[in-house]
């Protein structure tokens, strides 16, 4: 999948601390930025869960998730996007569905599945042509995202198959290896994950995963 990426050498984690923040700092934006720009991996609390970012278009950022998590191939990366407008940059195409939920519950706890554009990185662009994007509802979220350029890939820290975790320290013991860079907000409370939407070959809307945003609730907002 990474034919041209490398393993970089492990260096220290540049750790952040942020709790009870809602922003970053110039210098912590700059580093952030850095990181991302250089293929590194950024360990960052969501709304939901601590995640593991990284430039969605770079090859050695993606591999290094990968690395990581010892994710599967075929597995591709969801995006956290810092404003709705920022879908233009990932989808072909906006479904009025999604508009009217885009509307409604981002930002949010609610991953949309679009068509992707054709020449996204296999990572995030799945096999049936598809990109799963959210806006995450929290403030330092939406902050470190603005850091890195706007979207960084949004992946649960933990060794695919394992629980993610609101834990920061817990999430760096789980990964086979070290991030460049952990913003630490401090422990998570418990919340659900975000909910998963797709739309079928009928156009209909369908549940993928259950989550934070119950069916009810985006149906009602179909209708």
């Amino acid at each position: 999948m990474f034919p041209n990426a490398r393993k970089r050498p492990a260096s220290p984690v540049r750790v952040i601390s942020c709790a009870g923040r809602d922003a970053l700092s110039p210098d912590e934006a700059a580093a952030v930025a850095a990181a991302a720009r250089a293929g590194g991996v950024i360990l960052f609390p969501t709304d939901t869960l601590y995640g593991l970012g990284a430039d969605p278009l770079s090859a050695s950022g993606l591999a290094a998730i990968y690395r990581l998590k010892a994710r599967a191939a075929d597995k591709p990366l969801p995006v956290l996007i810092a404003e709705a407008s920022l879908v233009a940059r990932f989808a072909a195409a906006i479904p009025d569905a999604w508009r009217t939920l885009m509307r409604r519950f981002w930002p949010g706890p609610l991953t949309l599945l679009f068509p992707a554009l054709p020449d996204l990185p296999p990572a995030i662009r799945s096999a049936d042509g598809t990109v799963a994007l959210r806006v995450p509802g929290s403030a330092l979220c939406r902050a470190v995202l603005r850091a890195a350029g706007g979207a960084l890939t949004g992946t649960s820290a933990n060794l695919s198959g394992s629980a993610g975790t609101g834990d920061p320290a817990g999430a760096l013991r789980g990964l086979a290896g070290t991030v460049e860079v952990l913003v630490n907000a401090g422990p998570l409370p418990l919340s659900p994950a975000s909910t998963l939407l797709g739309i079928d070959a009928t156009g209909a809307v369908v549940p993928l995963r259950a989550g934070a945003v119950g069916e009810a609730s985006w149906r009602r907002e179909l209708q």
